[in-house]
């Protein structure tokens, strides 16, 4: 779905760039110097934003009424500008394919040696999921594991995994990258390290079945 809504993005974005040099084009007279003021403006820029954010396209999710029209009005808005289609058949679209997961969540009991916590889904803990369609992951009874920020990187003499084993265990890892040396991590500017991918994607190399 994030790939739909990011083609999504980056067509506005191309559209109003689109929008605001053909304007200028128009202003400009056979010896191409302007004719009048410039018409790159605010206003230019911000129209096709102002139609595509609005809440009567419901988000744009995809496969919505919301994303076919936003959809149809980029299509329509670039064939005003006399540019040419170039998707399949003549069309203004390029097919890109979607697969949608819905995960059926269950309450969450993490166990302790004296206590236990249950989790309510959605109030307490949400679920993404980072295999294919075809995989099936179960957890129960699983080990539960931190190991800090599950970072490994060498340049830094960073290895959060060099003492603990997670095969087979669920990780608990805090969030984002440690901040508080300006020469660590890039400081307050968050890099890979910090991010979800990276993190999900170290700890199922090393054998993990959940993050």
């Amino acid at each position: 779905m994030r790939r739909r809504n990011h083609t999504t993005a980056t067509a506005i974005l191309s559209l109003t760039l689109l929008v605001a040099c053909s304007a200028q084009r128009r202003g400009l007279g056979s010896d191409n110097a302007f004719t009048g003021s410039p018409q790159i403006t605010p206003a230019t820029l911000a129209a096709p934003i102002r139609f595509l954010a609005s809440d009567l396209l419901e988000g744009r999710g995809p496969g919505t009424r919301g994303d076919l029209l936003a959809r149809l009005y980029i299509a329509t808005q670039m064939q005003a500008l006399g540019l040419e289609p170039g998707g399949v058949d003549g069309s203004w679209e390029q097919p890109v394919p979607l697969l949608g997961v819905t995960g059926q969540l269950g309450p969450l009991r993490v166990a302790g040696t004296k206590d236990s916590l249950a989790l309510k889904p959605s109030d307490d803990f949400v679920s993404f999921r980072f295999v294919s369609a075809s995989e099936t992951v179960t957890l129960s009874g699983e080990e539960l594991v931190f190991a800090g920020y599950g970072i490994q990187a060498p340049e830094y003499q960073w290895d959060d995994y060099k003492d603990v084993d997670v095969h087979g265990k669920v990780v608990l890892l805090l969030y984002n990258d440690p901040d508080w040396d300006p020469a660590l991590f890039g400081g307050k500017r968050r890099v890979y390290y910090g991010t979800p991918q990276y993190k999900v994607e170290t700890a199922a190399r090393r054998g993990a079945k959940g993050v």
